[in-house]
């Protein structure tokens, strides 16, 4: 799946003279404001993407990406492999879940 990364600042006083540290409240009042926007951000991107998608090499990425023997998988290891790459799993001659 494409992603990408929405990062925002919360602490400002990095660049601030000596002396005007940045309080707390100021820092969570930051945050609670940056999660209004993320939360935004994403409704407005989640409702602007295509109801389908040309296909992308994106969706492949992960056939060439799991290098380890089948034997040395473990089952928990399986499970979390599941969660990212079940469509793989589940082709590879030998591998499947």
């Amino acid at each position: 799946m494409p992603y990408a990364l929405i990062g925002m600042v919360t602490d400002y006083d990095c660049w601030r003279e000596p002396g005007a540290d940045v309080d707390v409240t100021e820092i969570i009042k930051v945050m609670r404001e940056n999660a209004d926007t993320a939360r935004a951000t994403l409704a407005q991107l989640a409702a602007a993407l295509p109801k389908t998608r040309s296909a992308s090499p994106i969706d492949t990425v992960l056939n060439t990406a799991i290098i380890t023997d089948r034997n040395d998988w473990g089952a928990q290891n399986l499970a979390r492999l599941d969660a990212v790459a079940g469509r793989l799993l589940k082709k590879m001659p030998g591998r499947g879940v």
